[in-house]
């Protein structure tokens, strides 16, 4: 009787012991992980590649008008994570990069890996996310290559006012941005230009111009314009105009990064989002009455 009397609380004593054990290897599972696994990864750039001395940067726009978050990913040509950064919080009109160097990926032997970028983020959020890549020269700092990704067609705001807008793009000392916009439709298109910094700030507004079927007309930013005062020596900027909702099927955008040393077009920027919602204050002139 005594000898079963003392087997019960060893037995509940186990299971006290096995309890704890239990519930530290659910709190001791990687923070990282649990944020990752409700989500699968979605693609957003296609398949690119980086050698040595180079790096892939992979920058999200959020063109909505609420927060989204994403977990930025990089995946190898076998569909295994190379690399999971950690959660981004993006306000409307807010963008933030993801930085991949090729000597990051180890195990290697080829000097140039094929790559593609993915995000862990809810469905919904999706559609209000513009990805753009680009592949940076380590010793420049210069992009040497621009990767289209994911465009998106948000809603308007109250006022019929959209802003079309470039894909996201860096520049650095002697470089300028330069954005373009062609009437392609058959009555005249009011528009105002203009540039964003990384969180969703103007940098630079250009005059409201007017443009009549087949006429083209360019705003530029340069480094210096970009920078202002701040120290880094590389620059997230995106180019856009404040059109008319019913103007804005009819305009083609497109960007370019211009050498300041020789005036050549180094790199070509495509756009972003062909309509789209900006929180930006909508210029007066264009808003819709």
């Amino acid at each position: 009787m005594n000898a079963r009397n003392r087997f019960k609380p060893a037995l509940a004593l186990g299971a006290v012991v096995i309890g704890v054990i239990a519930l530290a290897a659910v709190l001791t599972i990687p923070i990282g992980h649990a944020q990752r696994d409700p989500h699968p990864a979605s693609n957003v750039l296609p398949p690119v590649g980086i050698a040595f001395g180079q790096t892939l940067r992979v920058t999200f726009l959020n063109v909505g008008n609420s927060p989204l978050e994403v977990i930025p990913c990089v995946f190898d040509g076998d569909g295994a994570h190379l690399k999971t950064g950690a959660l981004i919080r993006l306000a409307p009109g807010k963008m933030r990069s993801f930085d991949l160097s090729r000597s990051e990926i180890g195990g290697r032997t080829e000097s140039s890996v094929e790559v593609r970028a993915g995000v862990h983020a809810d469905r919904p959020d999706l559609k209000h996310l513009v990805v753009a890549g680009e592949v940076i020269e380590d010793a420049t700092g210069k992009s040497s290559l621009f990767v289209p990704g994911k465009r998106s067609q948000p809603e308007p705001d109250r006022h019929g006012r959209v802003t079309s807008t470039l894909a996201s793009v860096g520049i650095t000392g002697g470089q300028t941005a330069r954005v373009t916009f062609l009437n392609v439709g058959s009555s005249p298109v009011e528009l105002q230009p203009c540039w964003f910094d990384s969180n969703g700030a103007h940098l630079k507004e250009g005059a409201t111009v007017t443009l009549a079927p087949g006429q083209m007309r360019s705003l530029e930013l340069n480094w210096s314009e970009a920078v202002g005062g701040r120290t880094e020596t590389r620059v997230q900027v995106r180019g856009a105009v404040h059109v008319r909702r019913r103007d804005a099927e009819h305009l083609v955008i497109a960007g370019e990064v211009i050498e300041d040393a020789t005036g050549k077009s180094s790199l070509y920027v495509s756009p972003g989002t062909r309509r789209g919602f900006d929180p930006q204050p909508d210029p007066p002139a264009l808003r819709e009455q």
